[in-house]
């Protein structure tokens, strides 16, 4: 089993795992019954400019969704568009994450003032599950060159150490005949 199929596999799965939650997420920002989308239902009811949380929310849900594409990249290591162009990409990312989340903070609030020790749990588990989200995307705008020339350099030393036991067991089988 090569090391390049084993790193992508673990890649490919989260990929899979982080579709499923930013589907749930999807799912309860527009239909009628998810809790995102009742959240802004009601505060976009109070008074008008309580829809900017909702336009920055789905602003966010929108580029997150599309970051899934620098994803894909850094999982089959392609190179696409410049530089430039992923850099502007993660700091609007950046931005819109911190500031289209407000029902996830009133969430957090909300689990914290009632369970502390819950609110430690959920906030590692928000965070966590797009870190490596994040961390690919960062790569893939800040430091792509570098990342592809030590993944050539890791699979070339991977394949000479690989023929390096070919060769030994041949030599085995060889003194044994």
């Amino acid at each position: 089993m090569s090391m390049k199929w084993r790193r992508n596999f673990i890649w490919e799965v989260y990929f899979f795992i982080l579709c499923l939650f930013i589907g749930n997420k999807v799912y309860n920002f527009l239909h009628p019954d998810g809790t995102i989308y009742l959240y802004h239902y009601i505060f976009r009811h109070f008074h008008p400019t309580l829809a900017i949380p909702f336009i920055l929310n789905l602003l966010q849900l929108v580029c997150t969704i599309f970051h899934l594409w620098p994803l894909l990249l850094f999982i089959f290591r392609k190179e696409v568009g410049s530089v430039r162009t992923w850099q502007v990409l993660f700091v609007i990312k950046i931005i819109l994450d911190m500031s289209g989340q407000s029902y996830e903070l009133s969430y957090l609030r909300s689990t914290y003032h009632d369970s502390p020790s819950t609110f430690i749990f959920v906030l590692i588990g928000s965070i966590s599950t797009y870190v490596p989200l994040y961390m690919a995307c960062f790569i893939n705008a800040f430091m792509r060159k570098k990342w592809i020339e030590n993944l050539a350099r890791d699979e070339a030393r991977f394949k000479a150490k690989k023929e390096k036991k070919a060769k030994r067991r041949q030599k085995k089988t060889d003194s044994l005949a």
